[in-house]
């Protein structure tokens, strides 16, 4: 396994087993305790990093918490960590909740 702590008090696992070549699985743990599994095809197009096919778990995060006030956490830490000005999430389906099977909106977080 591969450890990043990163700004934010965000730690980064990357999940090697899992991770062989593109897509790349890795968890991310909050300082308050939440564990998040992210998955994505990734590509660094000059300061942007895009993640397609995006897919994220909740570890140990029940119902109605994992939103978009964790994903923004999560992608303000990532940002510092892996030096990008932007996180572009494309081409993402939604597992569950309303609508699961529907096509998610292009989404994009800046420094």
């Amino acid at each position: 396994m591969y450890y990043v702590t990163a700004g934010h008090g965000f730690t980064f696992e990357l999940d090697e087993e899992l991770s062989e070549g593109n897509p790349v699985a890795m968890a991310a743990s909050a300082p308050t305790g939440e564990v998040v599994q992210l998955y994505a095809e990734v590509e660094l197009a000059g300061r942007t990093l895009i993640l397609r096919q995006f897919a994220i778990y909740a570890a140990n995060v029940t119902s109605n918490e994992l939103g978009m006030t964790v994903l923004r956490r999560v992608a303000r830490a990532e940002m510092e960590e892996f030096d990008v000005d932007c996180i572009r999430i494309e081409e993402a389906r939604r597992t569950s909740g309303a609508n699961p099977g529907r096509t998610i909106r292009q989404i994009e977080f800046h420094r």
